[in-house]
This record gives C-alpha cells, sequence and structure tokens, in this order.
C-alpha cells in the first residue's frame, strides 16, 4: 500500500490484482467503496461486465477502521473519551509489506 494516488483516483488503484479496465469502469460509475460494500458481488459484475466477486475481495483488503465513542462528561471543563477501535479488513502480508 505504498501507492499514492490522485484524489479523484478510486482507491482500489493501490492494490495490484484488479485489471485497469476493471478500475476505469467503477471510476465511470461512480462505484464508491462504501457503495461497492453495500452490493453483492453478481450486482458489481453486472455492473462493470466483469468478475464482482474479484472487486469485493479487493474492497476486503482496504484498510477501514470501526470506530465507536462514548463521551462522558466529569466536570464542567474535563471529558471522558472512550475510543472502541476495531480493524474492520482482511490482513495481506504481501499488500501491506512495505519492505
Amino acid at each position: 500500500m505504498e501507492r499514492r494516488l490522485w484524489w479523484f483516483r478510486h482507491p482500489l488503484w493501490q492494490l495490484n490484482f484488479l485489471k485497469a479496465d476493471v478500475l476505469q469502469k467503477l471510476e465511470e460509475k461512480n462505484l464508491t467503496v462504501d457503495r461497492l460494500f453495500e452490493m453483492d458481488a453478481e450486482s458489481i459484475g453486472t455492473m462493470i461486465h466483469d468478475d464482482g466477486d474479484q472487486v469485493l475481495k479487493a474492497c476486503n483488503h482496504l484498510p477501514i477502521l470501526n470506530v465507536d465513542a462514548t463521551v462522558q462528561p466529569i466536570t464542567s471543563s474535563i471529558l471522558r473519551i472512550t475510543l472502541n477501535i476495531i480493524p474492520d479488513f482482511e490482513w495481506n502480508q504481501e499488500l501491506f509489506d512495505c519492505s
């Protein structure tokens, strides 16, 4: 995950196992990662005319964190903030190895 992207490029360009034409179709159809997570593989495949399973697999490798915050007032000037941070992605050593 050491590739830099322009802000307008699809995040899946960072992964090297999707074909360029698939990534271009995702960009053309404005299929964000959030939207892809809401769809099933068959729907994705129909929209891009390619393998939707590969696209969903790629989405599952993007580093996503679920954050749950609880804020509790202690005094008028002090707050207790509790964060629960849970990784929501599949770790792949080959993708994330920076060496």
